[in-house]
């Protein structure tokens, strides 16, 4: 299993690690202004550049640093409301505005998704938490979300699919207690692969449990 893992990672620097750009670009057949295309790298910066780091299959070094930083960029990934899913903007070409961003049925093209920042904040405690600017974006963004899911389950009752990169509102699917659950985890700071219990530990500084935060007289009330 490390040969093959040790195979696949050298795969991803030799066929999707962009050295300009600092992500795992996805490659495709980029159209330009005079019609020619040619293949390369996508033209975007999204979950997708990050998964290399969100599984924790690279090693600590340049690759991830470079990734952490696109992460904790506002500019690019880091929102309000947590991690986006596409970046308004595009690092190719000189920068500018990515076109893709928000477009057609804007599921993937920047709205926040709780299942992929779990990852994120999973890799950032564990395999890269050693990393200049690993633990500021991993307090920073686990606040984010926490403040973000438990707004809108004040105001509105429920949690949702995804959520709005630009306001934090909740959005499409509700009530959906799916991936959007993990905020339960995130909140408890359990983050172990092995784990097959529920959040049954105290939050810190509190006797509330994770389970019990989203309870009305609880902590999400008070």
């Amino acid at each position: 299993h490390e040969a093959y893992l040790d195979k696949l990672v050298r795969h991803l620097d030799v066929v999707h690690w962009d050295a300009e750009t600092g992500i795992y670009a996805d490659r495709g057949h980029n159209q330009h202004q005079f019609k020619s295309v040619e293949e390369g790298f996508a033209q975007h910066v999204g979950y997708v550049a990050l998964f290399p780091l969100l599984l924790q299959l690279i090693r600590p070094g340049d690759a991830s640093a470079r990734l952490i930083q696109v992460m904790s960029d506002e500019a690019h990934l880091l929102s309000r409301a947590g991690l986006r899913s596409l970046s308004p903007s595009s690092p190719f070409s000189g920068g500018g505005k990515d076109t893709a961003y928000g477009t057609q049925e804007d599921l993937w093209r920047g709205k926040v998704w709780i299942n992929i920042n779990y990852l994120a904040l999973q890799a950032l405690s564990q395999r890269y938490s050693s990393q200049a600017g690993a633990k500021e974006l991993y307090q920073t963004l686990r606040a984010s979300i926490i403040s973000t899911l438990l707004s809108q389950w004040k105001t509105k009752g429920y949690l949702f699919e995804q959520y709005s990169d630009k306001t934090g509102a909740g959005l499409k699917s509700k009530p959906f207690t799916g991936w959007s659950a993990l905020v339960l985890l995130i909140m408890a700071e359990q983050y172990d692969r092995d784990q097959t219990g529920g959040p049954s530990s105290s939050l810190p500084g509190t006797n509330c449990t994770a389970k019990e935060a989203l309870v009305p007289g609880s902590l999400a009330s008070e």
